[in-house]
This record gives structure tokens, sequence and C-alpha cells, in this order.
């Protein structure tokens, strides 16, 4: 009952503090442009397999996305399609964020990374339907 106490707790918070919500998703977001940027020799290495980098790269992505979403009530539309909205703004942007390596250096395409960012926007969606579930 603990766990479920603090996801209650941080779901409340979230809720009533829509702009954390925000600030996490934005700066996330700015930090994973940032990083798929910096070319192939200066990229740090995490060790792990490129596909886990992307398959948790996207879920993170996802996951914010879809409580920023969930949080704003200003767009009754965007609320009610949020599962298709979420999936569809995490799959483009993974997209063009393959196309967008061409332009660096040691980078490049990858369908495989694609399928990757596309699974972790899916668990992403689970995960954060999970939360929003127990945390009402």
């Amino acid at each position: 009952m603990a766990s479920n106490s603090f996801l209650t707790r941080l779901y409340k918070y979230l809720g009533s503090n829509t702009t954390a919500i925000y600030i996490a998703l934005t700066l996330y977001w700015v930090i994973l442009f940032v990083l798929t940027s910096i070319p192939a020799k200066n990229m740090p290495s995490l060790e792990i397999s490129d596909k886990l980098e992307h398959f948790g790269a996207y879920l993170l992505l996802a996951f914010l996305l879809r409580l920023a979403l969930h949080f704003q009530k200003k767009y009754l539309f965007t609320y009610k399609q949020i599962i298709v909205i979420t999936s569809v703004i995490g799959v483009v942007y993974g997209f063009f964020d393959e196309l967008h390596q061409f332009l660096i250096p040691g980078r490049f395409f990858d369908w495989y990374d694609l399928l990757a960012n596309t699974i972790g926007i899916i668990l992403g969606l689970i995960l954060s339907e999970i939360f929003i579930k127990y945390g009402r």
C-alpha cells in the first residue's frame, strides 16, 4: 500500500502543478535532441546496446508526453485521443530524429532504431496508463 500511496500523492501533485510535468518534458526533450546531435565519436558509451538506449529514451519521452497531455484540460479532443496523439507524436519525432542523424558525422538512419523507439513508446504508454490508474 505504501507504493500506492506514493503514486496517489505524486499523481495529485502533478495534477495540481502541471508546470512541473511540462518542465520535465521540455527539459528531457531538449536533452534527447542534444544527445542525438552529438557525433558518434564524441558520444559517451553507456555500455549497453544502442537499441536499449533508443528503447529507454523513447519510453521516457512517451511517459512524460502522455502525462503532460493527460493533465492538461484545455483541449478536450487531445484528452480524448491521448493514446493516438502521444503515439503519433512519438513515432513521427523518432522518424525525424533518425533522419536528422544523416547530418551528424558518424551517425546514420537505422530502421531498427526506429523500431526500438516505437517499442519504447508503446511501453511508455502502458506504464503511464498504470501510473494514472493507480495514482487516481
